[in-house]
């Protein structure tokens, strides 16, 4: 499949196609109990990304 990116090289390929000058963010979800009341866009942290227990990295969940 051509549309997933399973390693940091295939991450860095994919980034590498974008245009460099443009910002990039993430959507942030405000909720209230179960229902969604707000779509936020905020920058992306750079600790949005650890190392998991088996030694990969995950994007944790983007929560401010």
């Amino acid at each position: 499949m051509d549309n997933i990116i399973y390693t940091i090289q295939d991450l860095i390929n994919y980034l590498e196609t974008l245009d460099k000058s443009k910002f990039i963010h993430g959507e942030y979800l405000e909720t209230l109990g179960n229902q969604i009341i707000n779509k936020k866009n905020r920058p992306l942290l750079k600790d949005l990304i650890e190392e998991d227990f088996d030694g990969n990295y995950k994007f944790k969940a983007l929560i401010y």
